[in-house]
């Protein structure tokens, strides 16, 4: 009797953990060379949006090595619309404090850090949408930059 409670808790366990966990409508995740992201290579994510009705959000996460010198990671993104409108916007992402040393969960020194780079984004209309991200920062190639992940799921409280 003992081994199948057991067995029936880890299962509702394991059932309650998956429910929990959000699968995205859309997540692609770009690796650079060793060299870091080039300041001319644009970054294209395009994903269709079939429920308008509900609000998104859009995440970044982006794995950094003790390369990355900078503070701040500037982002300037653009957003194509299935109407042929397009819109731009930028956002400065504070990746460490100056004053501290970077918190890593690897042994090789790097760590991730994620930002919600839009948060409960309502999209007018179905369609396929475009986001077109560059960093502004002041080299040519953003040396400690590993990989980019971009990623939109549904809002949370609406499920």
């Amino acid at each position: 009797m003992r081994k199948s409670v057991k067995i029936f808790l880890a299962l509702f366990v394991s059932l309650i953990i998956s429910s929990c966990t959000q699968k995205p409508i859309f997540e692609e995740t770009i690796y650079f060379p060793k060299q870091g992201w080039n300041r001319f290579g644009a970054l294209e994510f395009e994903f269709e949006i079939k429920n308008p009705d509900k609000t998104y959000d859009i995440i970044l996460k982006t794995h950094l090595t003790e390369e990355f010198e900078s503070t701040t990671l500037p982002l300037y993104y653009s957003i194509d619309y299935p109407n042929g409108e397009m819109r731009s916007s930028s956002q400065f992402i504070k990746v460490k404090n100056r004053d501290e040393t970077f918190v890593n969960p690897y042994s090789d020194g790097s760590y991730i850090y994620e930002i919600k780079l839009q948060e409960n984004k309502k999209f007018n209309e179905a369609g396929v949408y475009k986001y077109t991200l560059s960093h502004g920062l002041n080299k040519f190639d953003a040396a400690g930059i590993f990989d980019m992940n971009f990623k939109v799921l549904v809002h949370k409280e609406q499920k």
